[in-house]
């Protein structure tokens, strides 16, 4: 797959008229682009480019479909790759010493209260942590919420505090469902918390849930 990719980003289409009609209307762009800039495009897909690459070498349909993911979702990955990174460096992040806790437990008390009129939403786990609240929203994917409120600044995890990219230990223990676990996300709040945080964290979750059909 990595040939197939090298090869994308070197090879530069350009002066065929046939290609440049296909762009045009599926792409709506013009020639002289490189392949891989075009395949970026969700309308233009690696078996159509074929006439105009033959010398590229046979892939499996397998290989085609992970080499188009990679190229059109490269960006989007990237920068959820740097997202992850900031919310597990807030997370490392030692609490001064001074920290109002009762402020903070405040703070988690009125989430709940605004989030618990989020039609189907469950909180999850005990609520012994002042900092820290677990919920989810059964049937929707946890990174699929992560990554929607991220784009609207709101750092949210996904899965529980011992959940590193794989099916959490600790959410499997409780005795959560399958789609309740899948679509747990894990609250942080700190001395940098305010109400209006929860306010907008409140509308996200709404929002996703009233505009995304459950996958789970």
């Amino acid at each position: 797959m990595q040939t197939a990719l090298a090869k994308a980003a070197a090879l530069i289409l350009s002066g065929d008229r046939e290609l440049g009609n296909i762009l045009l209307v599926t792409a709506r762009t013009s020639l002289s682009s490189s392949l891989i800039a075009l395949l970026r495009r969700p309308q233009v897909h690696y078996d159509e480019l074929a006439p105009f690459d033959p010398d590229r070498p046979a892939l499996a349909p397998t290989v085609v479909s992970e080499a188009e993911i990679t190229i059109k979702y490269a960006g989007y990955i990237d920068r959820q790759l740097r997202q992850v990174e900031e919310v597990r460096r807030l997370e490392e992040r030692p609490m001064p010493a001074d920290i109002d806790y009762l402020s903070i437990a405040g703070l988690r008390l009125e989430a709940r209260e605004k989030l618990s009129a989020i039609p189907d939403l469950r909180f999850v786990g005990p609520a012994d942590a002042p900092h820290i609240l677990a919920l989810s929203l059964p049937g929707y994917p946890s990174q699929n919420i992560v990554t929607e409120l991220s784009g609207q600044g709101i750092c949210i995890s996904a899965g529980s505090a011992c959940h590193r990219g794989k099916a959490s230990h600790v959410l499997t223990a409780m005795g959560l469902d399958k789609r309740t676990a899948a679509g747990t996300v894990r609250v942080s709040f700190g001395p940098e918390t305010a109400f209006e945080d929860i306010d907008a964290l409140a509308a996200a979750l709404l929002e996703h849930r009233n505009t995304r059909f459950p996958m789970l």
